[in-house]
């Protein structure tokens, strides 16, 4: 995998994990640089055929509120990681230590902050999954709610129907 399409696999990632469009990221862009990217512009940037520019790894941060180590970041880097535009191939382990380096801050290990990440990653996806579980429960419960509530008013028709019929037999015998 190029580093491009790496770096690419991220912004879409980023992009619609915030609920962006395409159009929007690159209106957000146009904030932090001379000017906005097109949609045709992020949609190549996503796909892998465009190099990015430092200044453009920083606007991109900013316009998804993230930090540019985490735009090098990404977790489905192939087991040969990545190559560069001079061909020279980088371990997915060498690429992770480059991108991102914990231990200058945190005394902790590359791998097992990768590996923490991977685990809230996994927690986030099992989150979304109940959260679609539970949304769908909802509008099932409302569905049933509504139901119940049209036959509380066609209950109630028909008692008021049974009421209304003794008054009218009453009438005709008088």
């Amino acid at each position: 995998m190029k580093l491009e399409e790496a770096i690419g696999k991220k912004l879409a990632w980023l992009r619609n994990d915030r609920e962006m469009s395409q159009a929007q990221l690159g209106e957000a862009l146009g904030r932090y640089l001379e000017k906005p990217w097109s949609r045709q512009a992020v949609n190549a940037a996503e796909q892998g055929k465009r190099a990015f520019t430092a200044r453009d790894m920083v606007a991109l941060a900013l316009a998804l509120e993230t930090t540019v180590p985490s735009l090098l970041l990404n977790f489905e880097l192939p087991a040969d990681g990545v190559e560069l535009r001079s061909g020279v191939q980088v371990s997915r382990e060498e690429y992770r230590k480059l991108a991102f380096h914990p231990a200058d801050i945190t005394g902790k290990s590359s791998t097992d902050l990768v590996e923490g990440i991977a685990t809230l990653r996994d927690h986030y996806q099992h989150i979304r999954d109940w959260n679609d579980v539970l949304t769908r429960q909802i509008a099932q419960g409302e569905t049933l709610l509504s139901l119940a509530e049209q036959g509380a008013v066609l209950q109630k028709r028909a008692q008021e129907r049974e009421n209304a019929e003794p008054v009218a037999e009453e009438r005709d015998d008088g």
